[in-house]
């Protein structure tokens, strides 16, 4: 790979092994595990400002019910999603934290789109429980994936 002349040169860098690929499997676990780490704790921040803010609005009932219904179905399609676009990671330890990293915040992503989403449907009608139960849907997914060192074939 060429390098680019006018970049800076810093003295213990190395060039890049491309856009977004992480240099190695350690680098690769520690962006996920740090990436990962971000969405939960947006996630349950969020959920502490709907809590905190909750209250019954008007002529919302009707809405709550078919909100509810979509975010049960989104959060269910969403977890399930997450462990079928896991795939088989390669031998190779490099290829296969490359894999783990992409796997790993596409699985993140899905469920932290059904939490938010669920969480927002509750905002918006007032109606706390069913959206919460559907959030946790999402949670434990977020969790399910959490980035470990043996996923990424690291030594603990």
């Amino acid at each position: 790979m060429a390098t680019d002349p006018h970049a800076p040169a810093l003295p213990g860098s190395r060039p890049p092994s491309g856009r977004g690929i992480p240099a190695s499997p350690e680098a690769a676990f520690r962006s996920a595990r740090g990436i990962a780490l971000a969405l939960i704790a947006g996630c349950a921040i969020f959920a502490g400002v709907v809590v905190s803010l909750r209250g019954e609005r008007p002529e919302t009932g009707e809405m709550a019910g078919v909100l509810s219904l979509v975010g049960w179905i989104l959060a269910g399609i969403q977890f399930v999603l997450s462990f079928v676009f896991r795939g088989r990671p390669p031998e190779e330890p490099l290829a296969r934290a490359t894999h783990c990293f992409t796997r790993t915040i596409v699985a993140l992503a899905l469920n932290e789109g059904s939490v938010l989403l669920n969480l927002s449907f509750a905002l918006v009608t007032g109606s706390l429980t069913p959206f919460l139960y559907a959030a946790s849907v999402g949670f434990a997914g977020l969790l399910l994936h959490f980035p470990t060192r043996s996923r990424f074939g690291l030594e603990p």
